[in-house]
Order: C-alpha cells, then structure tokens, then sequence
C-alpha cells in the first residue's frame, strides 16, 4: 500500500540520473518496528501509537544506477564529504513546510548504514507535529542541493492521503 504511488505515501523525481524518493512511514509501520512479532497489550499498543503519532516519519531514498548513491563510484573525498552530510548535517537540507506556509525543521534523522549492499542509500526523517494548531491541507519535503546533483527537490503530500493509511492488524 505504501509504496503504490496511486495512495499517496511515495513521491518520486530522477534528475541527473540519481533517483530521489520520499516515502511516508505511518504510525503502525514505526509501532511494528518497535514491537516486532511480539504479543503486546491493548494499552501498549495504545501507548505506542500515541507516542509515534506526534510525528511524521518520512525515509529519503537515493539510488543510482539502482545501486546507493553514496557509494556509487565517488572518489574518496567526495564519499568523505556525502557521509558527513547525511551523518550529521541532513538537518541544513531538508524541512516540511505546510499548506498555512509553517516551515517544520527536522527533529531527527538516520542514515541507515549498509555499506554499499543495498540498491539505495535511505535517511529516516521524523518532524513533529507538535506546533500544528490545525491539520494542513498539504506538507512539503523540501530537499535541497547538497552535492549528488539533484538540485532542489520538493515533495508535496496529501494530509487526508497520510491520515488515512490504513492500521496494521497487531
């Protein structure tokens, strides 16, 4: 469901032949996570819901050549200075704007480290919907310019679509 482009949780551009994609992880995906195949309390559950659902996740996937760009034939430098980019200033890159012009900075974010065995290089972003006084019609994942070429990217996404994914059976 989540990766259908048709439902709304995935957006996805390709410019200078690295392929940019954001993809919008529901609250029960992040509980699932978290508890694995574990039996867990109606309360737990609850707990958990409630906690995740003060966020929006969102993982950033970039491949090239359906390998990961970070890895993907740089020179050592240029490897060097991608992985301290997406390691710890990822933060300067992205942001959420809303349809009422808010700007969400990052809360927090994630390299998911595979060490070129994988087909792209993912970040997990969380920013929190804390200072939302009401639901916005849309959010943006604003990704700019930060060295594989892309330019700045912009993805817009539906409130309605990401409210409605559907709850895991736990």
């Amino acid at each position: 469901f989540v990766l259908d482009e048709e439902n709304g949780l995935i957006k996805s551009s390709e410019s200078n032949g690295t392929k940019v994609s954001v993809i919008y992880r529901p609250t029960d995906i992040r509980v699932y996570q978290e508890i694995g195949n574990k039996v867990v309390g109606n309360e737990t559950l609850d707990s958990l819901r409630r906690n995740y659902s003060n966020y929006y996740y969102f993982v950033l996937s970039l491949s090239q050549d359906n390998k990961e760009a970070l890895h993907n034939g740089r020179s050592v430098s240029n490897y060097t200075e991608l992985l301290e980019i997406m390691s710890f200033e990822m933060d300067r890159v992205v942001t959420l704007t809303t349809a009422s012009k808010d700007t969400i900075p990052v809360g927090d974010f994630m390299i998911n480290r595979t060490f070129g065995f994988s087909s792209s290089t993912d970040l997990l972003f969380a920013f929190s919907k804390k200072n939302e006084k009401n639901s916005p019609d849309w959010i943006q994942f604003n990704l700019n310019e930060f060295g594989l070429g892309t330019g700045n990217q912009r993805f817009r996404f539906l409130t309605k679509e990401l409210e409605e994914a559907p709850k895991l059976k736990f």
